[in-house]
């Protein structure tokens, strides 16, 4: 396995507008894509495969 290549150094500043520019660019993309994303992440909205029996099913015990 080979090994990831060592990060650049980077000033105080830089690494803080690196980081404002990603945090920027997650929430643009969350605006953009969010109702997707939750449809991907909630598989409880999906409609069942299967219908549910029309007769209800007896506890056998």
């Amino acid at each position: 396995m080979s090994r990831p290549p060592a990060l650049p150094e980077l000033t105080d500043k830089a690494a803080a507008q690196i980081q404002r520019l990603l945090g920027d660019w997650l929430l643009w993309f969350s605006a953009a894509y969010g109702e997707q994303i939750r449809r991907c992440n909630e598989p409880w909205t999906a409609p069942p495969r299967e219908p549910p029996p029309s007769h209800r099913i007896d506890d056998p015990f």
